[in-house]
């Protein structure tokens, strides 16, 4: 079987190669050869550019479709920024009024130090 097979595969060569020998030899334009060579060279120079462009176009089509949740994450940071500023507001008036009544009870002591000295 296998034989016959490879019998048939070197006729049927034969075949093709008498046939190729036979045959006119093609005539062809060279401008067009040479340009078409040209252009598939500058193609090829061109891949990795084109690469590049693509990872950024893909880059710029993710931020994109993430716009809107920056948009919401920088609404929400605003909004928790003006809930600290006034959260500090609030806890500056408490220091100060904590600073106000240390000074107070340190003046306090120190009259009553002062009285129990005289």
């Amino acid at each position: 079987m296998i034989g016959t097979k490879a019998k048939e595969l070197n006729k049927e060569l034969e075949t093709l190669i008498s046939r190729l020998k036979g045959a006119r030899p093609i005539e062809y334009d060279h401008g067009k050869i040479d340009y078409l060579y040209s252009v598939t060279e500058k193609a090829f120079e061109a891949k990795d550019l084109v690469n590049l462009i693509t990872e950024r176009l893909r880059a710029l089509e993710q931020i994109h479709e993430d716009s809107t949740t920056i948009a919401e994450s920088f609404e929400a940071v605003e909004v928790r920024q003006s809930e600290l500023e006034a959260q500090l507001a609030v806890e500056a008036n408490i220091v100060s009024e904590t600073k106000e009544l240390m000074v107070k009870s340190v003046k306090a002591i120190q009259e009553t130090l002062h009285t129990l000295t005289a």
